[in-house]
């Protein structure tokens, strides 16, 4: 497709005394030039996410990255280290170019993930803060894609803006840019968005945020750290817990073989809450039907289904069905009390707690559909959705039960 550039640069004041003409691709040039000589970097990124329209985050917390220059890796070009605190005690998550290895406390586990269990195009890693701005800007100045970038002066930064116009949304993963195939079951506006900040006094970037349809994430850099270390001293096992056991990744197909395990079952009991702090409990729940679905805010097939739900629960009344939705990502408070209002939900969105997902054994995954009788025996069990086959086969599985 025909590549569209736009720039919009107000750059007239740092310029205006040499009488040098900015040039907005050199300068991301130079600056896709610094960030692959970045060597090393460790920070603290401030991490948020959001719903779309939403101001108050779905979460709000700072971690702690080390990120090293890996000239082996062809994926990302950089191996790296990932925290859950701000000092860098607790390791989340590492990439050593060769493998991804995920840490497990509550297990005394770690996952090693080596990118042979799954037959994928790319591998699945995030992009660290340094080198996703580096795949960013790589990006707009080698791709043929529909795009339009501006570059902004303000007092003490410019502002990149990245915006899309392709069918398929665009997703920094494993390195270079992904079309993320398959976003147009559940995307009606594939547009994808990518801000970067850049300071004027460090002539670094700073800030990245990414708005899409169904999500903005946005990260902040900092208590920067640069070029301390030799990446050649990198070796991962410095730095994973001692006395864990270490696992192969397999793909998860456990959890489906055991949410089927339930049917013809009665299904475990729960009590929870709404945003609001009312109980709800499935022993006060009588109906034909009960439809329990296992969904999160963020998700996009979960979004998706929200029509065929809204509809379905005015198609019976609640003697013959009854519903409620479950968060299973751990959004609480307001973000759910929005979620609810903007997609104009009639049916119950309740709190999901952590016994609820390891009751019905969903894994954290999500959606999952269940579909109990009125004694409240599991009858169907669905995973994901499609709009008009998973819609026909909940209709179909009410209908037999119900009769």
């Amino acid at each position: 497709m025909k590549r569209l550039l736009y720039a919009v640069v107000a750059l007239v004041a740092l310029y205006a005394c040499s009488g040098t003409q900015f040039n907005e691709e050199k300068y991301l040039r130079d600056m896709r030039e610094r960030m692959d000589q970045i060597q090393s970097a460790s920070y603290v990124v401030e991490a948020l996410a959001y719903m779309p329209g939403n101001p108050e985050p779905l979460y709000h917390e700072f971690l702690y990255q080390k990120e090293y220059k890996n000239v082996n890796d062809t994926t990302v070009g950089t191996s790296f280290l990932l925290f859950s605190d701000k000092e860098g005690n607790m390791l989340r998550s590492g990439y050593d170019g060769e493998a991804r290895y995920s840490v497990w406390p509550e297990y005394k586990g770690i996952v090693r993930d080596d990118f042979t269990a799954r037959d994928l195009p790319y591998r699945v890693v995030s992009n660290p803060f340094f080198r996703n701005v580096y795949h960013i800007l790589d990006y707009v100045l080698t791709t043929h894609d529909n795009i339009e970038y501006s570059l902004i002066d303000s007092v003490d930064y410019y502002k990149f803006h990245l915006i899309t116009h392709e069918e398929e949304q665009i997703e920094f993963l494993g390195g270079s840019a992904k079309h993320i195939y398959g976003a147009s079951d559940y995307i009606t506006d594939p547009t994808s968005e990518y801000e970067i900040w850049f300071s004027k006094q460090t002539n670094l970037p700073y800030r990245i945020k990414r708005t899409q349809e169904h999500d903005i994430s946005d990260e902040i850099c900092h208590d920067l750290v640069l070029n301390a270390e030799n990446p050649t001293d990198f070796d991962i096992n410095n730095y994973l817990p001692q006395g864990y056991v270490m696992r192969p990744y397999k793909v998860r197909q456990r959890s489906a073989v055991d949410a089927n395990d339930l049917l013809n079952k009665p299904a475990p009991l729960w009590t929870t809450t709404d945003a609001d702090g009312n109980e709800y409990s499935l022993k006060d729940i009588h109906a034909k039907v009960v439809l329990l679905e296992f969904s999160a805010t963020n998700c996009g097939p979960c979004q998706a289904a929200v029509p065929f739900l809204k509809a379905l629960r005015e198609e019976y009344n609640e003697n013959d069905l009854q519903m409620v939705s479950f968060e299973s990502w751990g959004v609480k408070g307001n973000a759910i009390k929005f979620y609810i209002e903007k997609k104009g939900l009639n049916y119950p969105y309740l709190l999901g707690t952590d016994e609820m997902l390891k009751d019905y054994k969903t894994g954290g995954s999500a959606p999952w559909f269940f579909l109990l009788d009125q004694h409240h025996f599991v009858r169907k069990v669905f995973y994901g959705y499609g709009e008009g086959t998973t819609d026909k086969e909940i209709r179909d599985a009410i209908q037999g039960i119900i009769k």
